[in-house]
């Protein structure tokens, strides 16, 4: 644990600590990292957003998947309260909002009362950074998900 985490952010004697001890303490100092990271993200996303035509941002439920689809994705970034509908082709796994056949192969979509799990998935076999987020009113304004796109 000392390894991961710079000796500054962690205050504990390790040798005498218990391990709730040092679950607290490393608990605090790995949300802080993990609140960096997602202020990073955002400053990345707002950055590409603003630029019109950049490409490199997508930003509400159509455009993600659809760069999910297209396997552009570096970050997915979710509100964990967001509940969206949308289809998913069995087949080829090409997803949307909505629509009955799939544009790719023809076949029939199955709907889904949340697209979620599978964006997620999605990202995860592209080897995409996801952020699962809690109270960040950031992302409202945005449809409650966007992506950072590698190309």
């Amino acid at each position: 644990m000392r390894a991961l985490l710079h000796p500054d952010r962690l205050s504990l004697d390790v040798g005498d600590a218990s391990a709730e001890d040092v679950v607290e303490a490393a608990g605090a100092a790995l949300a802080e990292g993990q609140r960096a990271r997602e202020d990073a993200l955002f400053g990345e996303l707002r950055e590409r957003h603003a630029r019109d035509g950049d490409g490199r941002a997508a930003v509400g439920l159509g455009p993600v998947l659809g760069a999910l689809v297209e396997r552009r994705v570096g970050a997915l970034l979710y509100d964990t309260g967001l509940q969206a509908g949308g289809v998913v082709c069995p087949r080829c796994r090409w997803m949307g909002t909505e629509g009955e056949r799939c544009p790719v192969d023809g076949g029939a979509v199955q709907a889904r009362k949340s697209i979620l799990e599978d964006a997620v998935q999605a990202a995860l076999g592209q080897s995409a950074e996801v952020l699962a987020l809690r109270e960040r009113p950031e992302l409202g304004p945005l449809g409650g998900i966007a992506a950072t796109l590698r190309f």
